[in-house]
């Protein structure tokens, strides 16, 4: 049977039988909201506006984060404001933007 015969014998269907066949349809294919949403997450990118004292630790952290040799990390802070990472989770981010502040950093969030 082709799409179109299928198609023209649900349309000669009753009320009942069409809710009835509904119903074997989304018990034989398991259709649930669930499924058909796609839950999108919002992402985060970390960046530097200005830098504190300790300079020297704030580039060990960069190096820690960013997988960067010390001499990338030291060029990356030398261009404010400096992206540090992105696509994160917001707790991810914030884990970073607190370790960033404790050492004297303004970071923002975006």
């Amino acid at each position: 049977m082709n799409v179109e015969k299928i198609f023209n014998a649900i349309c000669k269907l009753s009320l009942v039988d069409s809710f009835q066949l509904l119903n074997k349809l989304k018990k034989k294919f398991v259709f649930k909201k669930e499924n058909t949403e796609i839950k999108k997450e919002k992402k985060f990118s970390v960046i530097i506006k200005t830098i504190g004292q300790s300079k020297i630790m704030i580039i060990k952290l960069i190096k820690d984060l960013t997988n960067l040799d010390l001499i990338s990390s030291k060029k990356l802070l030398d261009k404010l404001p400096c992206l540090i990472k992105k696509n994160l989770k917001k707790s991810e981010a914030n884990d970073i933007t607190k370790k960033l502040e404790l050492l004297g950093c303004t970071v923002e969030i975006k």
